[in-house]
């Protein structure tokens, strides 16, 4: 938190604290730094296929969708969109 304090426009430490909050299962402080993320650098590495990851362990699968399309379009050759994609449809079938 003080490297946010420091620097609040800092996209990686937003990234970074949004991975904390991710590893202890506070998705909706990951999904809040994540959006702040995007709103600074919007061509972020990986910020589209962590929000969807976010997103579907909220079972919020239509965001989840939308964002491993926007994922793809970044980019397309990432093995993790996919396998998250998989998961997802797995988890749209289930519900």
């Amino acid at each position: 938190m003080d490297s946010i304090s420091k620097y609040p426009k800092n996209p990686v430490a937003h990234h970074n604290l949004g991975t904390a909050y991710s590893r202890l299962g506070r998705l909706d402080e990951n999904i809040d730094q994540l959006l702040i993320v995007e709103r600074l650098a919007p061509g972020y590495p990986d910020l589209h296929t962590n929000l969807a990851i976010a997103y579907r362990k909220k079972r919020w699968y239509d965001r989840a969708l939308s964002e491993s399309a926007r994922a793809i379009e970044v980019d397309p050759d990432n093995p993790v969109v996919y396998s998250n994609l998989g998961i997802i449809y797995k988890g749209v079938g289930a519900d």
